[in-house]
């Protein structure tokens, strides 16, 4: 606040210099005076100009509120102290940050340097102010609300501020019902998680209309809801005859006798602030009624200051107290009698003792009145008036996650915000309605967020939420008020949410008995709670806005000292817990300024979290590490940092999101560029072209993925690396496929497993493609085997890659082998075996939310109601998934088990374009080891249609044949060879099908219990 004597230069020269002396210490001691009482504090005189500070050196939560009390008060003041009009002020009043630094000056000109823009903006509204007015900022306006009567100034430049500013000017304070309406008169916002609560006032209601009263103790911190519960009481009633008393208490009035009481008769009665005392005095006596007593009228009349002059002796003050009392409570009676009576008495922990005594005086006389009286206060004060039989204790708690989440939508106009954003809000304001409030308005009013539609998009990488003005200085109050015992709260803040006794006393220095009486001082204000016993303790700040708030109270130049000692004790003392939460250890050395160990440990935490399969904490370590990487200056050292972070973060960005993210792709070629500029780093560069490999894999086969695995044989082999040439290989093997080449296949992956060691491998699955190299070739040599007719070699060594991943312990390589063993079993046309992969893969994938795998889960259950119903139920959930962008790789093999289904069900249209999907797929490139299926299927479509197709039939099932034979896959062709035989021996032609059907059929030497070979071993016999 800025504070000037009008006039004064003019004054200068007609006073004599003694007399303007005079005139300016008496202004200056009224001035110090009206400050002091109001909370504020005096910073520097200037002459005939003061600054004044609310909020410095201690904050109150009502500051604002007290700063623009005291400019209306200093108004007054000043015009008493020079009566006559001939010397007036003008004031401003803005609110905001600032830094206090050290002292400057010497003696008497020694004053406290402050730096920010809230000065600046204080003095230019002074001076824009006329004499004997108040102007505020916009900021101070939000802050008071409506407890004073305001009138909005047009914009206007002020010197030293690019845009006008808009200000207020302050006409008086007014006279409120409540203090919650005067401060959240804009938009109340709806009750949430109170139904309970609401439901047992309500039920007190009902029971004091039988003429019993009752009292309702309701206890709960600050902003947690209690006036929010009474309103919504007060809502409930309105269409019930009844009256309504509503009495606050605030800070500025605990020395005020009976205040509470004062405010309410002016607010009933309806005083204006231009009424003379009769006018007062007459409203006065028409709210008590022509029935009135009128020595009870004078009693209160004489409280509010409405006393006529008295003649003959002068009563005794204690007598007029029990006679004003008792008045009080007669009134409370006569309204009793006419209709029930809701009485809220609010922040009683303010309340002065005069009032106190009156509650406790109508607590006993209501029992017996139709009275409803509810008291709120906060924890700390203890209501003397529990344990009686009509006085109920009723404590608020916090709100849970998802009540808090549907408060925030209340606030959006269910417009949805960003998940980042709804976390940290939910997160940070501990289920306090006050905090959820006030911080999702803060962010719609940021320049965070844009409204697009029905939701809220992030114009910009989300920032940590900073704390709203509106709670600044309540928060601040409760730091403030700790003395000596505000440091060690600050260091507990440096330090976390949650911090040990152990750690704090380390970083502190302090004697223990000095640290343990702060800490006791901190856990009697209910600022933190205890775990244990010091010195094996921990504590917890209760909310993290206060945690918030001790921490923005330091310096930055002290946060950073602090975070250095922090990290350093932690590192050196407390290796376990490093190890084990390494981010903590990240996030110290980042707020210490040292972001290469800080670097260090981010991709530490990721790479734990990854082995956890916690997939979003991870990327949230990576990318917090990436972040201080491209903050770095540009140099070898900084390129060797960003491609290691690259490098996790492609991975895991790759498994949580699936192969083909984009994302991942990016960091992949950023990484491949920097390991090809740096010689030494051959292992990142094969560890890069690994990732892209199974990035363009995912997308489809074709030339690309083929020459990408070829790329990785050649890095492994002039790296001399047995272990990332069997990785080379694992990349290979199914490439194979797109000749297809099923003997070569087999080989390599009898490569791969033969390279294969589980102590030194088993990591790797960290690291290439999210699953063990061994259970990939194990899985593909089970194709291999199947393409090349060892029908049973290929059902076992499926299996075992199952069993070899459940060994392994790693759920997405478990997963992946399902996966294989699924289409496996699918070949093999084994439902009884395929419903065992389905039935283990379906909860595993639910349970580690893999997309890939859930699809494929569901593709399967598809496929077995198709084969097992012949109905076509199955065909929309197999739809379903095989169009899924994961299933790129082998969708031309799902869109054939589609058409084979859509043809049992009749549904020949749909096989046809399914199959043209098939081999569209397999002409671009895909994997062509079940092209001859395509061939055969259309050719029993043929069938299907018509009996004059058959010769188109036959040929259909001869190139399908043909194509098989020069796959070397005898499974395909025996298949074909069935259908055509089929088609011979219906013809007539029994001995052409027999011997074409007969020499493929002695091919096989097992798998003689599957359909394929059933199918043709029967046929043979009707065939003889």
């Amino acid at each position: 606040m800025f504070c000037d004597l009008v006039g004064s230069t003019a004054l200068s020269t007609r006073l004599d210099p003694e007399d303007l002396r005079e005139v300016i210490a008496a202004y200056h001691t009224c001035v110090a005076g009206v400050v002091t009482r109001c909370a504020g504090y005096v910073a520097k005189y200037m002459g005939d100009g003061v600054l004044i500070y609310f909020g410095y050196p201690e904050a109150h939560e009502a500051d604002a509120e007290n700063a623009v009390r005291a400019s209306l008060a200093l108004i007054e003041a000043v015009a008493q102290l020079f009566q006559g009009g001939q010397h007036q002020v003008r004031l401003g009043i803005a609110t905001g940050l600032v830094v206090v630094g050290d002292l400057v000056g010497a003696g008497e000109a020694q004053e406290r340097n402050v730096v920010g823009e809230t000065p600046n903006l204080a003095a230019r509204l002074q001076a824009a102010a006329m004499p004997n007015t108040v102007v505020i900022d916009v900021t101070t306006r939000r802050l008071a609300g409506d407890l004073f009567e305001c009138e909005a100034i047009a914009p206007a430049a002020l010197k030293g501020f690019a845009e006008p500013v808009t200000a207020w000017r302050v006409l008086r304070e007014r006279t409120i019902a409540s203090r919650f309406e005067a401060l959240r008169a804009v938009r109340r916002t709806p009750l949430i998680g109170r139904h309970e609560e609401l439901e047992l006032l309500q039920r007190r209601w009902a029971q004091i209309k039988t003429g019993e009263g009752r009292v309702v103790l309701l206890a709960g911190e600050p902003g947690i809801g209690k006036s929010r519960l009474t309103a919504a009481l007060e809502d409930q009633l309105k269409g019930e005859e009844h009256v309504c008393l509503r009495y606050f208490c605030q800070p500025h009035h605990q020395g005020s006798a009976l205040q509470p009481i004062i405010a309410q008769f002016q607010h009933a009665a309806g005083f204006a602030p231009n009424d003379t005392a009769a006018d007062k005095r007459a409203k006065l006596e028409a709210l008590f009624g022509p029935a009135r007593d009128d020595s009870d009228v004078e009693l209160i009349a004489e409280l509010l200051g409405l006393t006529r002059a008295r003649t003959g002796e002068v009563p005794d003050p204690q007598r007029q107290r029990r006679l004003l009392l008792d008045a009080l409570l007669k009134r409370l009676e006569t309204l009793g009698r006419k209709c029930p009576v809701l009485m809220l008495f609010e922040d009683v922990h303010w309340a002065d003792p005069s009032s106190l005594d009156l509650l406790t005086l109508t607590v006993e006389r209501l029992q017996a009145l139709p009275v409803l009286l509810v008291i709120t206060f906060r924890p700390e004060y203890q209501p003397p008036w529990t344990g009686q039989p009509h006085v109920t204790m009723l404590t608020l708690n916090r709100l849970s996650q998802r009540e808090r989440a549907t408060l925030v939508n209340h606030i959006t106009g269910g417009k949805s915000l960003p998940s980042d954003v709804l976390d940290q809000i939910v997160d940070r304001t501990d289920g306090v309605p006050l905090f959820v409030e006030e911080l999702t308005k803060a962010v719609l009013e940021s320049e965070q967020l844009q409204e697009t539609g029905d939701h809220y998009v992030l114009d910009q990488p989300a920032r940590p939420l900073s704390i709203p003005t509106t709670l600044q200085a309540s928060l601040m109050s409760r730091v403030d008020r700790l003395g000596s015992a505000r440091e060690v709260l600050q260091i507990g803040a440096a330090i976390g949410r949650e911090f040990s006794y152990e750690l704090l006393a380390a970083v502190a220095g302090l004697p223990d008995a000095v640290l343990q009486d702060a800490l006791v001082r901190l856990t009697e204000a209910e600022l933190v709670f205890l775990r244990g016993t010091p010195p094996n303790a921990v504590y917890i700040f209760k909310h993290a806005l206060v945690q918030d708030s001790a921490y923005s109270a330091m310096l930055r130049s002290r946060r950073q000292a602090l975070h250095a000692s922090i990290a350093l004790l932690l590192e050196k003392r407390f290796a376990e817990s490093v190890k084990a939460t390494p981010e903590v250890l990240a996030q110290q050395f980042e707020l210490a300024g040292q972001s290469e160990k800080a670097i260090t440990y981010w991709r530490q935490a990721g790479e734990r979290d990854l082995r956890r399969f916690a997939m979003k904490e991870s990327i949230a370590h990576y990318a917090n590490a990436l972040r201080l990487v491209l903050a770095m200056p540009e140099t070898v050292e900084r390129d060797a940092l960003e491609l290691d972070v690259r490098l996790g973060l492609g991975f895991v960005q790759q498994i949580s999101h699936g192969p083909t993210a984009q994302d991942a792709e990016t960091h992949y070629q950023r990484s491949l560029a920097l390991s090809q500029a740096a010689s030494s780093r051959g292992r990142e560069r094969f560890l890069a072209s690994w990732g892209l490999w199974f990035n363009a894999v995912m997308q489809g086969f074709g030339a690309e993925t083929v020459t990408r695995a070829e790329e990785l044989v050649t890095i492994a082999r002039e790296l001399g690396d047995p272990s990332l040439l069997m990785e080379a290989y694992h990349a290979k093997v199914p490439m194979l496929l797109t000749l297809p080449d099923f003997a070569g296949l087999s080989e390599l992956a009898q490569e791969v497993i033969r390279l294969y060691d589980r102590e030194r491998h088993r990591d790797h699955a960290f690291y290439f493609g999210g699953h063990d190299a061994r259970m990939c070739a194990r899985s593909f040599h089970a194709l291999g085997l199947w393409g090349q007719g060892f029908i049973d070699q290929a059902q076992r060594m499926s299996w075992l890659a199952v069993e070899d991943a459940r060994q392994l312990g790693h759920a997405l390589s478990q997963a992946h082998a399902l996966q294989r063993a699924g289409m496996t079993m699918m070949l093999l046309k084994d439902t009884a075996a395929c419903h065992a992969v389905a039935e283990e893969l379906a909860p595993l994938a639910e349970r580690n939310k893999f997309p890939w795998q859930r699809a494929d889960a569901l593709f399967f259950r598809g496929w077995l109601a198709a084969i097992e119903k012949n109905d076509g139920s199955g065909l929309e959930p197999m739809i379903q998934s095989a169009n899924l962008p994961v299933f790129a790789p082998f969708r031309s093999f799902y869109f054939i088990q589609i058409a084979e289904a859509a043809i049992r069900a009749g549904q020949l249209e749909r096989t046809t374009a399914t199959l043209d999907r098939a081999a569209a797929g397999v002409k671009a490139g895909a994997n062509r080891f079940c092209e001859p299926e395509i061939h055969r299927l259309r050719g029993e479509v043929l069938l299907a249609q018509s009996r004059d197709n058959v010769a188109a039939a036959q040929q259909a099932f001869r190139d399908a044949m043909a194509l098989a034979a020069r796959q070397s896959c005898p499974i395909l062709e025996l298949r074909a060879a069935n259908s055509l035989a089929r088609v011979l021996g219906a013809e007539g032609h029994r001995q052409k099908a027999r011997d074409l059907l007969a020499p493929i059929y002695a091919k096989f030497t097992e798998g003689f219990d599957k359909s394929d070979l059933q199918i043709a071993e029967a046929m043979l016999t009707g065939l003889n």
